[in-house]
């Protein structure tokens, strides 16, 4: 059985994870426009792998995890510009899934 406290600490850590992506994906976007393709592309998979799952239904179709592969493929190629445009449109498309599913924390 669940307590009611240990459910508010599991709401308390999706909302913290999900701060934690929305902030990493502020980061790589200023990164990203300052010149700097190769922090820009840490931070956002930084806030992809703070949100981890968190995004998805059981239902819902995902394919941002091809969209990832890509990303890295252009990495390997030298376009870190791009494979850093590509992961952070994945983090955006994640964060955004994730405020579909669960609302915001003042819905909750």
């Amino acid at each position: 059985m669940t307590s009611t406290s240990d459910t508010r600490g599991a709401d308390g850590a999706m909302w913290e994870a999900l701060a934690g992506a929305q902030a990493s994906l502020t980061l790589a976007e200023t990164l990203l426009a300052t010149g700097r393709p190769d922090d820009a592309l840490a931070a956002a998979r930084s806030g992809i792998e703070e949100l981890g799952g968190l995004y998805r239904t059981e239902l819902g179709k995902d394919d941002t995890k091809l969209k990832l592969l890509a990303a890295e493929d252009q990495r390997e190629q030298g376009a870190t510009d791009r494979a850093a445009e590509m992961t952070i449109r994945v983090l955006r498309e994640r964060v955004a899934a994730f405020l579909r599913n669960h609302g915001s924390p003042e819905d909750s």
